[in-house]
């Protein structure tokens, strides 16, 4: 096996990978299946690092695993017995570099951020390298679709949709100007 130096100032990749890993879970504590994908996604990544140890440099690990943001928000919406019913909606966008966010729509009455967030950098790799243009997003609603009857599904994921699109729609650099 052939031996492959290292510019100096950049890790090996497989040090590369564990210490992005260590920052990734001190960063997303409770978020098992989170740590699940991305150590998956990395491992994949292993030779591509070797190749391409300016992608060290530029910090690629660090940039598909943090969402550029994660909404929480609240869904009200009227069932047939004319109630208000609150369920708990999400978005997270993941990394739009390269394009729009894609992704889906999901339902589910338990869920977490590291569950959520575990779909997504397999999304953000698949995008990169097959060159589709577009990024990473998800949208989930805390909800057991089942229980409830269609229609009143069709106003709950309109509602989902109002909500969503407002949100869509607010600038996600919060970040300062320097002038």
């Amino acid at each position: 096996m052939k031996s492959v130096m290292t510019p100096p100032g950049v890790k090996a990749p497989a040090d590369y990978i564990e210490s992005t890993m260590i920052s990734v879970k001190a960063k997303n504590p409770a978020e098992p299946e989170f740590h699940q994908a991305v150590a998956e996604v990395f491992d994949s990544l292993r030779l591509v690092l070797a190749k391409h140890p300016e992608y060290q440099s530029a910090r690629l690990l660090e940039r598909i695993v943090e969402p550029e943001r994660v909404l929480m928000f609240r869904v009200p919406w009227f069932d047939d017995l004319g109630n208000i019913q609150v369920n708990r909606g999400f978005r997270i966008e993941m990394n739009s570099a390269i394009g729009p966010y894609k992704g889906g729509l999901r339902f589910h009455p338990s869920v977490n951020l590291g569950i959520l967030k575990f779909a997504l950098p397999p999304i953000v790799v698949e995008s990169g390298f097959c060159g589709l243009d577009s990024g990473g997003s998800l949208r989930h609603l805390c909800l057991e679709i089942v229980i409830i009857e269609l229609h009143e599904q069709v106003t709950l994921v309109d509602r989902l949709i109002v909500v969503d699109l407002h949100f869509a729609h607010q600038p996600s650099n919060f970040c300062a100007k320097r002038g």
